[in-house]
């Protein structure tokens, strides 16, 4: 091989291995940034790590919904609008007075609002995602900040920079004790209520599901909150989450199939957990298990 052939081998090297590199760096930073599937419409349509901010946990069950929290802001995907996707959590009341139009400010929902913040707000997402104004715009040192209903701003002129406030940090850290990983086993259950879940395995890609509930007379439940874990070589990953209003079990059954994902070969136990839900948290849970066996592609 001669000297010329070896330098250009030599560089295509370098160069494959800084490729390599970057992409690796790459899909980390996606990993970590990116929200997870059942927010990431939502997270992507608030700005993202310049608006919500970078994720920092979640999906979480909470109080009967799923919530996920990146640092400007919350997401939540309510059991009332399952279908809906996930919106912004409201974490900050609304303001039940308005405010007389002051000059030089926009106005809305009763409030004056910063011209700066407003086209921050008009740039992530718009008010669907902020929200409407809690209260009036305040002074705190050089900054001029306000509080939204799902997040806050603070702009600071001489920078002339708009800058979220790490609201979903704050909730985190106040609501961590009563943040689930995942839905109760069958511990809890209110009076009368009951619930039972039986999965059977179709094939090595679907698990078919047959739930009921049974209710006290008069009672109704507000949703059915489903989770499918995978246990496979001693490692549990979450393959899915579902809520359905339980206004769509007919005499109170739901038949229902779920396509599982890409799942390496092998033998998996499909781990299948049901709450039903009502306005105020879970009513009953129960929860049944499948084994599959993924078979070797290629062959």
């Amino acid at each position: 091989m001669t000297q010329a052939r070896r330098w250009i081998f030599w560089l295509l090297g370098i160069w494959l291995l800084g490729m390599a590199a970057a992409g690796c760096t790459s899909a980390a930073g996606e990993a970590n940034g990116l929200a997870p599937a059942p927010f990431l419409g939502a997270w992507r349509a608030c700005g993202g790590t310049a608006g919500a901010g970078g994720w920092l946990a979640g999906p979480y069950w909470f109080k009967g919904n799923l919530v996920g929290v990146a640092t400007n802001m919350v997401f939540v995907w309510r059991a009332d609008a399952p279908q809906g996707g996930a919106r912004p959590l409201q974490v900050y009341p609304r303001s039940g007075s308005s405010a007389a139009l002051r000059a030089g400010f926009v106005h809305a929902g009763g409030h004056n609002v910063l011209p700066e913040i407003a086209a921050w707000i008009r740039s992530h997402g718009g008010w669907r995602c902020s929200g409407e104004p809690a209260g009036e715009p305040y002074t705190a040192g050089s900054l001029t900040c306000q509080t939204f209903t799902n997040l806050a701003l603070c702009y600071n002129p001489g920078a002339h920079r708009v800058t979220p406030q790490p609201v979903g940090q704050r909730f985190l850290q106040a609501k961590g004790r009563s943040l689930l990983a995942e839905l109760p086993t069958a511990r809890p259950s209110s009076a009368g209520w009951r619930a039972q879940v039986n999965a059977s395995a179709q094939g090595s890609h679907w698990v078919a599901l047959k739930a009921r509930t049974v209710a006290p007379a008069g009672a109704r439940c507000a949703s059915l909150a489903l989770q499918i874990d995978d246990w496979h070589a001693s490692r549990v990953s979450h393959v899915a989450y579902k809520l359905t209003p339980c206004s769509a079990l007919k005499q109170g059954v739901w038949h229902t199939t779920i396509t599982l994902p890409k799942l390496s070969p092998g033998k998996h136990t499909v781990v299948v957990k049901l709450c039903a839900v009502g306005l105020n948290g879970w009513l009953a849970c129960d929860e049944d298990s499948v084994t599959l066996t993924r078979p070797q592609t290629g062959r």
